[in-house]
């Protein structure tokens, strides 16, 4: 997902670390749960109860940005930033989108994209001179759905937003958010307040 694991995590480590200490988001180590016990989670109530919870504002132009984005680069994945402001609620605003060319080898863009950090870097570089964050990453599922695979989970970090765009045939089907469990054992949806 995002290449030179080593290097891509401290600088966003350093980005949650100054975010905390403005008291915008939690720290992952005091971050509150809303996961329910196991035996309880999957369960219509719990999805409702964390879809309330966890919500990011994005203007319809962005929106229609990514699905365009995810057209554009069919039948391989698409990616990008999104970059905005975190509220003290924990409430993301998505101000701009920020699209990167998706560096993986030809053969496996199919189904995986890969963020290289010195694009990441840049992406960062220029959230700072406008005076935002990057709130999340955004990208496609090539005719598959809108919904974060093992390799997703395996590769995002908690706090931010993961949008899916699903593409089927060319053509943007579905669009969903995303937000990973403090834990890192799997992700919530996100709801999507459209402005």
């Amino acid at each position: 997902m995002l290449a030179g694991s080593a290097d891509v995590p401290s600088a966003l480590s350093a980005q949650r670390e100054r975010l905390a200490s403005e008291k915008r988001i939690e720290p992952v180590s005091h971050a509150v749960r809303t996961s329910r016990p196991r035996s309880q989670q999957g369960s219509e109530a719990d999805h409702d109860i964390n879809l309330k919870l966890k919500m990011i504002t994005i203007e319809s132009h962005d929106l229609a940005e990514m699905r365009r984005h995810g057209e554009r680069d069919y039948p391989f994945e698409c990616c990008g930033l999104m970059l905005g402001q975190f509220e003290s609620s924990g409430h993301k605003i998505l101000v701009e989108t920020y699209p990167i060319s998706n560096a993986r080898e030809e053969e496996a863009k199919r189904n995986r994209f890969l963020i290289r950090p010195e694009e990441l870097m840049r992406g960062e570089k220029y959230a700072r001179e406008k005076g935002l964050d990057v709130v999340g990453f955004y990208h496609s599922h090539p005719d598959d759905r809108a919904v974060p695979s093992k390799y997703d989970l395996d590769h995002a970090w908690p706090t931010y937003s993961y949008i899916v765009v699903s593409v089927e045939k060319g053509q943007a089907v579905d669009l969903r958010s995303w937000e990973m469990e403090p834990d890192r054992s799997r992700f919530d949806e996100e709801a999507i307040a459209e402005s």
